[in-house]
């Protein structure tokens, strides 16, 4: 029986037989395109598993790395318009609490601080700790990723869900 029958019919030895054939590979191929490890094996083990996950409605007519690289780059694609959503609202956070703060009123600006001050205070505590270095003390992802022993990729995630998370408290 061919690999991609057996693995159609859900045979995970097949599956886990290719995955070690191909990991590297599609690895490499991610981190050329993202320039990080971290975000390369995140894609890579999406990539497999929308491949098991669809393993139903592969093309027997087409090879499966060819299929495994057309999921790969959809993957990809996903990936990146998904950071770039999570930049335009980490851009509009800091557009609205620069606007909030001038406001004239003392009293509102009280208010509005202790709010955020208060969503902040809600974070997981390592997300709170990277997202007040970053915003709170100015300290770059890099300056951060150093101080923490964490890759500057997982500092981005982290400010990135921090963001997203005070977005959905304070509006």
């Amino acid at each position: 029986m061919e690999l991609l029958d057996r693995i159609r019919q859900g045979d995970e030895a097949a599956f886990g037989n290719f995955f070690d054939e191909h990991h590297a590979n599609l690895f490499f191929f991610f981190r050329k395109k993202t320039g990080s490890d971290f975000l390369a094996e995140e894609l890579v083990q999406l990539t497999f598993i929308k491949l098991w996950n669809n393993r139903h409605g592969l093309n027997l007519a087409v090879a499966l790395p060819v299929q495994l690289f057309r999921i790969a780059r959809t993957t990809l694609i996903d990936k990146l318009r998904t950071e770039a959503v999570a930049n335009k609202r980490m851009d509009a956070l800091s557009e609205a609490l620069e606007t909030t703060v001038a406001t004239p009123s003392l009293y509102e600006e009280k208010e509005v601080m202790e709010r955020l001050h208060a969503a902040i205070n809600k974070l997981p505590p390592a997300r709170r700790t990277i997202f007040r270095m970053n915003r709170l003390e100015g300290f770059t992802h890099k300056e951060i990723a150093h101080h923490l022993n964490i890759s500057p990729r997982t500092v981005e995630h982290q400010i990135s869900h921090a963001v997203r998370q005070l977005l959905q408290w304070l509006f």
